[in-house]
């Protein structure tokens, strides 16, 4: 415990397992924006007179607003959302990672393509090469599959209150002014979960 207050240097009260098991808890999730959408990129490469384009995937941002949510109880400030899962970074890192290999596979593609047509044409019928690159410019494209109906983090709020009486929950997203509000009335121990999302 000692650490934990000299690590956050914020004026923390630290509430007892008794004080807390005496009151009701409420557990919001807030999912925000969407996660970011594959595109299809191009890295030339060259071999001897011929210019292919690479495809790999890459992830484009969607803009959004809301990046969290303030909290009110009974008209008061109590807290605010923090991101537990951030989905879109998780996203962009393992696309980072494996992007060599990506690379690295449709090259091999691309190149294997062009041997194969030039055993198939012989080596004077240029005609037949020139098409099979221009297939090969067309035909490898990159993997843009996604899930973009995901949000681009999930944040989360914990906060106590004091059972039996009906409270005024106030959930107010970043740069919105309309509050999403809720009457609840829960006894001592009992948890309530509420989930919402936005999308600008």
């Amino acid at each position: 415990m000692k650490k934990k207050k000299k690590k956050y240097k914020e004026n923390i009260q630290w509430s007892s397992m008794e004080s807390t098991q005496n009151k009701a808890e409420i557990f919001i999730v807030y999912e925000c924006g969407f996660s970011p959408v594959k595109v299809s990129e191009f890295l030339p490469v060259i071999q001897g007179k011929d210019v292919f384009r690479i495809p790999f995937p890459a992830y484009v941002s969607v803009p959004y607003k809301s990046r969290y949510a303030d909290i009110m109880v009974d008209h008061k400030f109590k807290t605010r959302t923090i991101v537990m899962e951030n989905i879109g970074k998780m996203a962009e890192d393992a696309l980072s990672q494996r992007r060599l290999a990506d690379i690295t596979r449709a090259t091999s593609r691309v190149f294997l393509r062009k041997q194969l047509a030039a055993q198939a044409a012989g080596k004077d019928n240029n005609g037949i090469l020139a098409v099979t690159n221009f297939l090969n410019n067309i035909i490898e494209v990159a993997d843009t599959r996604s899930w973009t109906s995901l949000p681009d983090n999930i944040q989360v709020a914990r906060l106590w209150v004091t059972p039996n009486i009906t409270h005024k929950i106030q959930i107010i997203p970043e740069g919105q002014t309309e509050p999403i509000a809720l009457d609840i009335n829960l006894t001592a121990g009992q948890k309530k979960f509420f989930r919402f999302r936005t999308f600008h």
